[in-house]
């Protein structure tokens, strides 16, 4: 028995080397089943290099608790989760977020949250406050 490296796209198996195996022939995959932080979101790399990039970036402009990223129906959401007034820290973000996209572009969409607000949400039961607890937390 030999094994092959492979990565799946479109649905499909495609070997990362080459394989010297019969066409239609049985093949076994072993695979991990549970993804661990930004491999959980089902977006490009593209994207996950940008909220990388987001987040080292701002670990030197702003204080902040978490940076959670939620899958959405459409895409993704980022959640940038601050100890103080969000209003002190929303410039930096966005500053940061438009420098990420005019490199690589790519967009991010961002809300800056405080502690207080995720608070209060929390106890109205509101449906976001799951939303983002449920994100993926990058810090």
């Amino acid at each position: 028995m030999k094994s092959a490296k492979a990565v799946f796209k479109n649905g499909v198996f495609v070997p990362l080397e080459k394989v010297d195996i019969d066409e239609g022939e049985e093949v076994i995959v072993i695979f991990n089943e549970k993804r661990e932080g930004l491999d959980q979101l089902k977006i490009g790399s593209n994207e996950k290099q940008a909220i990388k990039e987001l987040f080292l970036r701002l670990k030197s402009k702003i204080i902040f608790k978490e940076l959670r990223v939620c899958q959405t129906g459409t895409g993704i959401e980022i959640f940038i989760i601050v100890e103080e007034n969000e209003a002190e820290s929303v410039r930096k973000v966005m500053e940061e977020a438009f420098n990420i996209y005019k490199e690589l572009k790519v967009h991010l969409p961002i809300q800056v949250i405080s502690t207080a607000r995720l608070k209060k949400w929390k106890e109205q039961g509101n449906e976001i406050y799951e939303n983002i607890k449920n994100g993926i937390n990058v810090v």
